[in-house]
């Protein structure tokens, strides 16, 4: 596996490793596995190294970029829903939840530095399990 770095939220760095079908998908479109670089280098300056109010409109460009594309991907493959960075996260922290990972393991993923903002996210989908059985009770 290899460990790459993700630049996540406003400026703290993440590491996570990657499983060999992921390695395989950069491989395919020849981005290079770095340790000490960046999955994808797409901010105009080096956030470790501008000030903040930089650093911060630097991302806050980034995101836009990346959401208007998402809205163009989203057309041609034919997907309703709204797709953003954020959409992405909060899909992730539910998925991880439903698959019953660990809830202090997904905190520090998602870089949450108290439990109780991840918390919420297990509290949406026991909300929506709530609505699932209503939904079959009014049939019945």
């Amino acid at each position: 596996m290899t460990t790459l770095r993700v630049l996540e939220k406003i400026i703290w760095k993440r590491s996570f490793s990657l499983s060999s079908k992921k390695e395989n998908i950069l491989e395919n479109h020849n981005i290079q596995k770095n340790p000490d670089k960046y999955i994808f280098n797409i901010l105009k300056i080096d956030v470790e190294k501008a000030d903040k109010r930089d650093s911060l409109n630097a991302i806050s460009c980034s995101t836009a970029f990346i959401n208007k594309n998402l809205k163009k991907i989203a057309v041609l493959a034919g997907i309703t829903k709204k797709l953003s960075t954020h959409v992405g996260r909060h899909t992730f922290a539910t998925l991880l939840i439903t698959k019953d990972a660990n809830m202090s393991a997904i905190q520090a993923l998602l870089g949450h530095s108290d439990i109780r903002t991840t918390q919420i996210y297990a509290k949406l989908i026991d909300t929506k399990k709530v609505e699932a059985i209503n939904k079959l009770n009014n049939r019945i």
